[in-house]
């Protein structure tokens, strides 16, 4: 009898699992992970080549990582500081930062868009100011169909609609008024 008994329990303990699955515990809405304080710098090792280079590196407060049947992402948001990107060219350069309130970096597609007080900073003293713009690594392009005004040492640009280089050396607007200071 008492091995009959024995065996039932451990028969009924080996069908429980004191393990839940990942879909059970997560939540509709909720992160995968979260973590506070990150610094994390993303490489990327080029054909041919041996050494990886950086091609962004990302600082904020709070991140969250998501996934759902659609799309995966880092949410990245600030509470006391700016969450802040900077973005490196293809040799490992410095060409930009950018600033925001809030970010969402999609690793797979090479993209990352920002919102709320968004500001870019290039190399050469250029500013540029928005409330959102989305920055694509395929083309190395940072786009916005906002408000958005771009301020370098002589030119003061405003407008609806941009498409830029990441480094604000080249831009086309929309709509758009200037202000340009000509040497004599």
């Amino acid at each position: 009898m008492r091995l009959l008994v024995l065996l039932l329990m451990m028969s009924a303990c080996e069908k429980m699992s004191t393990e839940p699955a990942i879909e059970e515990m997560q939540q509709e809405g909720e992160p995968m992970q979260e973590s506070w304080g990150v610094h994390t710098y993303v490489t990327q090792t080029p054909v041919d080549e041996s050494e990886s280079r950086r091609r962004l590196e990302l600082i904020a407060d709070y991140v969250a990582w998501y996934e759902t049947e659609r799309e995966k992402y880092q949410l990245l948001k600030s509470v006391t500081s700016p969450v802040v990107v900077h973005l490196y060219d293809a040799n490992g350069d410095s060409s930009a930062t950018v600033m925001a309130r809030e970010m969402r970096y999609y690793d797979a597609e090479n993209r990352l868009e920002a919102s709320g007080d968004v500001k870019v900073f290039a190399k050469d003293d250029t500013q540029l100011t928005t409330d959102a713009l989305q920055w694509r690594e395929q083309d190395h392009t940072i786009r916005t169909d906002r408000f958005v005004r771009i301020t370098t040492p002589t030119e003061d640009v405003q407008g609806y609609g941009l498409i830029a280089d990441e480094g604000l050396e080249t831009y086309q607007l929309g709509r758009f008024t200037a202000r340009v200071v000509i040497e004599e």
